[in-house]
């Protein structure tokens, strides 16, 4: 047996996982990675593809062995499924712009502190992309 069919059911749910977590670790900082994240589908399809393979080697094995490799298959469903869930799903459920802000050319201007307690005005910003982010911070 091999090294890859002997070790199919913790090797599967490592390699999904790992496809998983590091679209949200590595590839969503980049655009060209965080919209259509090939490598990590292929990683993912991979761990299912692995444990598909683990699972059917243990034909004819105890039941404790087939429940373990089920289990590891199941995992690696599941990291597939939570990936292809939230790139498809999610990440485009974004709500579309209304009329109020399509008719906005520019923000107001306005004047907030930094971390350093200096006052920047938004207009110090213009012609420059800017994002403004509000949230509540807990402290």
């Amino acid at each position: 047996m091999s090294f890859a069919k002997k070790y199919a059911f913790c090797l599967a749910p490592l390699l999904g996982s790992f496809g998983f977590l590091s679209y949200f670790l590595i590839f969503a900082k980049y655009p060209a990675f965080r919209d259509l994240p090939v490598l990590n589908f292929f990683l993912v399809l991979v761990s299912v593809a692995l444990a598909i393979v683990g699972l059917r080697s243990v034909r004819g094995a105890n039941w404790k062995r087939k429940a373990i490799h089920s289990l590891g298959l199941l995992l690696s469903l599941g990291c597939a499924a939570m990936l292809f869930f939230y790139v498809f799903g999610i990440s485009y459920q974004m709500p579309e712009p209304t009329t109020e802000t399509l008719a906005l050319e520019s923000a107001p201007d306005f004047s907030l502190t930094d971390a350093n307690g200096q006052i920047v005005p938004l207009a110090s910003f213009r012609g420059k992309k800017v994002v403004l982010s509000f949230f509540r911070g807990f402290w």
